[in-house]
């Protein structure tokens, strides 16, 4: 399981909607033209390195309770594993909020496609929100 615990000077209300609104998504994070804020909802984005390979991501919205968490799986079609992606947030005061990310790996994916191995993952995890995260909230 990858594990991040960051605390943002930005209000939750702000942490919140960068992690669950598309359009705000989109500048700092992943450009997912079919994510929607709803329990259930199947969502896909495809990503990867500049110069590698654009992965089909496939996710499923499992948990949702506004601003304080957001839960989904975390797979790729014709790939074998599935992994659980939890964003939660906790309120220290009105311009800090912590978030406790969990990237859990219930079936891991197979370690013979390099691009799935769980430590590539934590190392994108960790410029996701300790950079990209950061520099939005903090500096938007």
């Amino acid at each position: 399981m990858i594990q991040i615990e960051k605390q943002f000077h930005a209000p939750i209300a702000k942490v919140w909607d960068a992690i669950t609104n598309k359009d705000t998504m989109k500048k700092w994070y992943f450009d997912i033209d079919d994510f929607e804020l709803k329990l259930g909802h199947s969502f896909n984005f495809w990503a990867g390195p500049p110069e590698g390979k654009e992965w089909h991501h496939q996710c499923i919205i499992l948990e949702l309770i506004p601003e304080k968490k957001l839960s989904h799986s975390w797979t790729y079609p014709g790939y074998d594993g599935e992994t659980l992606v939890s964003w939660e947030l906790i309120h220290i005061s009105e311009d800090i909020t912590q978030i406790k990310f969990r990237h859990e790996f219930i079936k891991p994916f197979s370690d013979e496609v390099e691009e799935l191995r769980q430590e590539n993952f934590q190392e994108g995890w960790t410029y996701i929100i300790n950079i990209g995260l950061k520099e939005f909230l903090e500096n938007e």
